[in-house]
């Protein structure tokens, strides 16, 4: 792409005052491009996203950046757009009407690249979540988002992208694959974990959203059956998980910070990903905790979902299993050979820090 664009404007909930609100999951993807952003060369706008009970603060400043701006790059981040344009009522539905004719029209007079980091009506679907929303909602939106002009659009998957692509007729080149990444790991006092971490044993730790649903009662079952490895819990609604009467081998520690729950997960030997495979959508997902582990340095255990088996193919550094036959393969998977992994992942794990990914999108270029 010739630069002949001015200012880069990035509509963002993220700003250097709210780093260290960003806990570890997928959030970690909006400070990841804040970052790049940032290293940029571009005179760069932050349009500020507030959080709830300042929506119309935050509707002002997008349609007025989308109705006034010319011959810019604008960036968002879909589907975090910073306004109630998904859900069913009159105000809303207007809301939204003037926001997709106002991103139309601006994609008419900027370069826009939107950062697709999740597709809400597949994932509500195949999820069976948001079920106040009404799902022809969620398609009118992407119908229309994935058809602007001079856009180009930034998938955190491979699979993601191509299903675009073949529902919407949407041509590859005006595409890109940014996968979730991770962090580079800080010089940290590693002391402060020796509590949660067993040496004698290897140490299993799940990163992410811990809500019923997610196979996390299945994974806790399969732990209370192999006492000889630890498991660790971190991660925002899992509030339930204390009340279960935990065996020694597993600990509940709540939320972190991403940092702290980075330092955490380098010191142990195995990430957990228990995706359902058989959902549609994990299959087309990245996971955010697979970078997450793997710029912890650690190896990983998942299901057979798509994109983990993917990245497995070529790398070749954990184990996708089905789900029921994680026990068997815990009790019988030794520190040698999780070390053996874990020598791998270190020569490649640059690969998976946010800056180097998203340097392919090449903006500057």
């Amino acid at each position: 792409m010739n630069n002949i664009y001015g200012d880069l404007v990035f509509f963002t909930y993220v700003d250097n005052k709210n780093y260290n609100d960003i806990k570890e999951g997928g959030l970690s993807r909006y400070l990841g491009l804040y970052r790049y952003i940032e290293s940029t060369s571009f005179d760069k706008r932050y349009v500020k996203l507030n959080g709830k009970g300042r929506r119309v603060i935050n509707l002002i400043r997008i349609y007025g950046t989308l109705f006034f701006t010319r011959k810019c790059i604008l960036i968002f981040q879909y589907p975090g757009l910073g306004i109630p344009i998904f859900r069913k009522n009159l105000i809303v539905s207007l809301i939204r009407k003037v926001f997709l004719k106002l991103l139309k029209f601006s994609s008419s007079r900027n370069k826009i690249y939107i950062d697709v980091a999740d597709l809400p009506y597949e994932q509500s679907k195949a999820l069976e979540l948001n079920t106040n929303y009404d799902f022809n909602i969620f398609k009118n939106i992407e119908t229309q988002i994935f058809s602007l002009e001079n856009t180009t659009y930034v998938f955190a998957s491979y699979s993601m992208r191509d299903y675009i692509c073949y529902k919407y007729n949407l041509v590859e080149n005006k595409t890109v694959v940014c996968v979730n990444g991770g962090h580079k790991l800080k010089t940290f006092d590693i002391s402060k974990y020796d509590g949660f971490i067993n040496k004698d044993k290897s140490n299993y730790i799940y990163a992410g959203t811990l809500n019923k649903g997610r196979q996390i009662e299945k994974l806790i079952g399969i732990f209370k059956k192999c006492p000889n490895c630890n498991l660790i819990l971190i991660g925002i609604n899992g509030e339930w998980i204390g009340k279960e009467g935990l065996p020694g081998n597993i600990q509940y520690l709540g939320s972190l910070e991403e940092e702290e729950a980075h330092e955490l997960t380098s010191m142990c030997d195995v990430g957990i990903i228990p995706y359902d495979s058989d959902r549609f959508y994990y299959n087309i997902a990245y996971p955010t905790k697979l970078s997450f582990y793997i710029t912890a340095g650690i190896t990983f255990l998942s299901t057979k979902v798509r994109e983990v088996q993917n990245i497995n193919e070529k790398y070749n550094i954990g184990y996708t299993i089905d789900i029921n036959d994680w026990e068997n393969s815990i009790k019988n998977l030794s520190k040698r050979e999780i070390n053996d992994e874990k020598e791998k992942i270190n020569v490649i794990k640059d690969n998976f820090y946010w800056k180097n990914i998203f340097d392919i999108i090449k903006m500057d270029d």
